[in-house]
C-alpha cells in the first residue's frame, strides 16, 4: 500500500504567539521532526500552507489551500486534491513528540480487515478524538468540498458522515504514554517550555 504524508502548516498559531511549526526543539524544528517520522511510513510527502516560502527548508512539494480561511478542513481538501494515493496521513505542525509507536499502528490499521471498509482511521487519545493526526482515504475529497462549499467547517461534523475506525493504544503493544505524546498538540509558550525541559 502506498500511502502520501500530508502535513498542514496552516494555523495562526495566535497562543503561542509565534509560528508553532517553525520552533526549534532540541535544535530541531518541530515541522522537520514531524516530517522525519512521516518519512518512514509514507512513499510521497508535501506541505499545505499558504506561506510556502517559509517551508522551503523542507525541500518538499509545498501547495496552498483552495479554499482561503476556512481552517483546517481546507487544508486537508488541499491535501487530499494533490495526493495520488488512495491513503494519506495528515498531520497537524505542533505535534513534536510524534513517534513510530504510534503511527506504525496507524498504518497497519489501515491494511487489516478493521481499514478495509474505512474513510478514516481516527486516534483516540487522552480522552479526545484527534483528527489532526489522521489517515483519510482519497474518496472522502467529495464530502469535505461539499462541506465548505456549505461553510459546515466543523472538521468533526464532517467526520462523523464516514466510516470511522476509532483507534487508542490498546491491544497494539504501545505504552499509554508513548499513544498520547504522539497526539500532544502544543499550543501555547507553557507548553512548548514542558516540551523542550524534555530533551
Amino acid at each position: 500500500m502506498k500511502l502520501t504524508g500530508i502535513i498542514l502548516a496552516g494555523g495562526k498559531s495566535s497562543r503561542m504567539g509565534t509560528n508553532k511549526a517553525l520552533l526549534k526543539v532540541n535544535s530541531v524544528s518541530v515541522i522537520s521532526r514531524i516530517k522525519r517520522e512521516l518519512s518512514y511510513y509514507c512513499d510521497s510527502l508535501f506541505v499545505v500552507t499558504n506561506d510556502p516560502g517559509l517551508y522551503t527548508f523542507l525541500d518538499v512539494p509545498i501547495t496552498e489551500d483552495h479554499y482561503k480561511n476556512k481552517g483546517p478542513l481546507a487544508g486537508i481538501h488541499a491535501g487530499l486534491s494533490e495526493s495520488s494515493t488512495e491513503w494519506n496521513l495528515v498531520v497537524a505542525c505542533d505535534v513534536p513528540l510524534i513517534n513510530s509507536q504510534a503511527l506504525s499502528v496507524l498504518t497497519r490499521i489501515v491494511e487489516s480487515k478493521q481499514g478495509r471498509n474505512a474513510d478514516v482511521i481516527l486516534p483516540i487519545a487522552s480522552g479526545r478524538y484527534h483528527p489532526m493526526l489522521a489517515l483519510y482515504r482519497k474518496s472522502v475529497l467529495p464530502e469535505v468540498t461539499k462541506a465548505i462549499k456549505a461553510n459546515r467547517l466543523k472538521l468533526m461534523d464532517v467526520i462523523h458522515l464516514l466510516n470511522v475506525v476509532e483507534v487508542d493504544e490498546r491491544g497494539h503493544g504501545v505504552p499509554e504514554k508513548a499513544w498520547e505524546e504522539c497526539f500532544f498538540n502544543m499550543n501555547n509558550p507553557a507548553e512548548y517550555e514542558e516540551i523542550c525541559n524534555r530533551f
